[in-house]
């Protein structure tokens, strides 16, 4: 299955037993976020392990589980080994969330930059980074509702020299016509535009920006 933006526990699950199965490229994204979850969420890491083992009890599965066991034993302690109970004098809480839904990371994204760099929210910055690059379909709604929920001149900055400027630098062939249809109906994103650099969107993408930009706030 392609990537989703925002997977669930359920996706990143039937995505990792797939890519164990038939070793598609479409589903390394659940291998990589296993790896994840190790080094950031072990607990929740180890959970998710012990409930494929239940219901997936096949030898060629077993196999790569237990390389993640390894892992986790490499990565933390030798508190995982033998199926043991985790102690509870093990501290692994992490800032990021194991399966981020879209409100919280536009909720960490605006808490991020309103608040100095808050260091419990910089996966946020790290998302939204990934997405700009790898699913652009997402990158529009989500601004959109960054310009509802925050009016921070700092957020808007931010976001306008981020995740808008990398969409129109790598996919501004195919999302031109779009900033340009919603710049024309939504004040609040045309003064977005205003804080927009050229970076390396082609000069005739550039020209298209600049001719629907609002100057007079971001700049």
């Amino acid at each position: 299955m392609k990537k989703p933006a925002f997977p669930t526990k359920e996706e990143f699950i039937k995505a990792f037993v797939a890519n164990i199965r038939h070793n598609q490229d479409e589903d390394f994204w659940a291998w990589m976020k296993m790896s994840d979850l190790i080094s950031d969420h072990p607990r929740l890491a180890y959970q998710i392990i012990n409930e494929i083992r239940e219901t997936h009890p096949s030898t060629d599965i077993k196999w790569y589980l237990d390389d993640a066991i390894k892992d986790l034993i490499q990565t933390h302690c030798s508190e995982f080994a033998d199926n043991a109970n985790l102690p509870d004098d093990l501290s692994f809480d992490s800032n990021i969330p194991a399966f981020p839904t879209c409100e919280e990371l536009i909720s960490a994204w605006n808490k991020h930059w309103e608040t100095e760099n808050n260091e419990a929210t910089a996966w946020a910055s790290s998302m939204m980074w990934d997405l700009s690059r790898e699913q652009p379909e997402e990158i529009m709604p989500i601004i959109l509702k960054i310009l509802q929920q925050s009016k921070s001149i700092k957020v808007h900055a931010v976001t306008a020299a981020g995740p808008l400027e990398d969409l129109l630098a790598k996919y501004g062939n195919e999302y031109i016509d779009q900033v340009e249809a919603e710049a024309q109906r939504n004040p609040d994103f045309k003064s977005l535009l205003g804080g927009v650099w050229q970076s390396s969107m082609s000069d005739e993408i550039w020209n298209r920006v600049q001719a629907i930009a609002d100057y007079s706030r971001l700049n």
